[in-house]
């Protein structure tokens, strides 16, 4: 299983908000990949460990279409 690192996952997840922001997209759907960043960022345990035990959508905040 390959690693996650928290900090890698958080910028692609900033980075897809603020690419669905130049879009014009749905500001809901902009705010929830910025707040999934920002949570991914600040989780306090192994991001790898979540993964493999419960699944990212354990996390408050992050759906299943985030985590895929």
């Amino acid at each position: 299983m390959a690693t996650i690192d928290k900090l890698n996952v958080s910028l692609v997840l900033a980075n897809i908000a603020q690419l669905l922001k130049i879009k014009g997209d749905n500001r809901y759907k902009i705010e929830a990949y910025g707040q999934a960043s920002h949570k991914i960022k600040q989780f306090p345990a192994d991001l790898n460990e979540l993964a493999a035990e419960e699944g990212l959508t354990a996390l408050d905040g992050i759906g299943s279409g985030i985590a895929e």
